[in-house]
């Protein structure tokens, strides 16, 4: 990282991207973090949203801060809210739908 110390407001930059989101394709998403191994994104769904199926090259971590999202894999699917996280192993084929407004924090790891 840049700085040895990084903040930023996750209702307040989560509030701007889903502002965003509801004047546009329904998501919108700002890397917060991209150093080395190390990736934390911030994502706003509007209700109804989806993302496709999809996979990412390193662990995953979803967190909800607001809302509700729906993943699904080919065998197992979860409703995450406001509180509930949820981690997925490298390249596991994944989608998303936000059920309701949602504000949601990744981290990736890569291995």
């Amino acid at each position: 990282m840049q700085q040895p110390l990084l903040t930023f407001s996750i209702e307040e930059e989560g509030a701007r991207l889903l502002g965003e989101a509801a004047g546009g394709t329904g998501r919108a998403a700002k890397t917060m973090v991209n150093d080395g191994s190390l990736r934390i994104i911030l994502l706003a769904m509007t209700k109804g949203t989806a993302l496709n199926d999809h996979a990412v090259d390193g662990y995953l971590s979803v967190q909800v801060f607001r809302g509700k999202v729906g993943i699904e894999t080919a065998g197992e699917s979860a409703v995450l809210a406001e509180g509930n996280v949820l981690a997925l192993p490298p390249q596991l084929v994944h989608n998303a739908t936000a059920t309701q407004d949602a504000i949601l924090l990744l981290t990736i790891s890569k291995a």
